[in-house]
């Protein structure tokens, strides 16, 4: 009986490998098939951050379309630089591209090799950072062969997921409720509130009022927390908006009125 459960173990840890190698083939199919040079830096990133115990970065098809963008201001200008005049910014192309972010960085470099433009962000604090930044969870490359060498352009980023805004409003309702506190059905005052600077529209004024923005949906912020005590009996209603910034980035922006 123990070797029919032995290997009926062994059978399920096969079956997780087999799950696992499976994943990973597809995660870097899309980046083997690209220019071998983005192919190489790929795998030299992620060698270093597995080296240090961070998580592999995926090949991010969005953000690589990103970093196509602006490769070609570079090329065309034939110079490095994270912004040319009347280019949109960082975040603002991501966006474009359709990437919904809540960080994002960029490495732009110029030189003979994959080998050579690795080396050289990692002796460089600021684009070692990027390399490392244990936030991040997906990369794209964009390399441009031209006279000088190689032209590349490497976009970094961490996704959010994209959520309506009564999915947003039920996640918030969940972690109130661990806190016992009861969730009002009527999100639109709090709705209004969430896409104000401050105030609420017309009417009785809340006891409190918080407002945050933040990709994690995980936790309620520490003033809030500090705050619920207080008001073991009120009525509390939750409003989503959309993130005030760039569109498609920073993650999500949220209201929690206390009456």
């Amino acid at each position: 009986m123990w070797v029919n459960n032995n290997m009926t173990y062994l059978r399920l840890v096969a079956s997780m490998l087999l799950i696992v190698l499976a994943s990973f083939t597809q995660q870097t199919s899309s980046a083997s098939a690209v220019d071998p040079v983005a192919y190489s830096l790929f795998q030299q990133t992620n060698h270093e951050r597995v080296a240090r115990n961070l998580p592999p970065l995926h090949w991010d098809q969005v953000l690589e379309k990103a970093a196509q963008a602006h490769l070609k201001w570079l090329v065309r200008n034939r110079e490095l630089s994270h912004q040319f005049p009347g280019e949109p910014d960082l975040a603002a192309r991501t966006a474009k591209a359709g990437a919904y972010l809540s960080v994002v960085a960029e490495n732009l470099a110029l030189g003979p090799d994959a080998a050579e433009i690795h080396s050289g962000w990692m002796h460089s604090p600021h684009h070692r950072d990027n390399i490392l930044d244990s936030r991040l969870d997906g990369v794209g490359f964009a390399v441009a062969h031209i006279a000088e060498g190689y032209m590349v352009v490497a976009d970094y980023g961490l996704r959010v997921e994209q959520l309506s805004p009564d999915q947003v409003e039920a996640k918030i309702a969940v972690l109130l409720k661990q806190k016992n506190i009861f969730v009002s059905g009527n999100h639109a005052r709090a709705r209004e509130t969430c896409a104000m600077e401050d105030g609420v529209p017309g009417g009785k004024h809340p006891h409190f009022v918080m407002r945050w923005q933040s990709s994690d949906l995980a936790r309620l912020p520490d003033a809030l927390i500090q705050r619920l005590p207080n008001y073991p009996k009120a009525i509390v209603s939750v409003g989503a908006c959309p993130a005030q910034g760039e569109a498609n980035f920073s993650g999500y922006r949220v209201a929690v009125l206390i009456d």
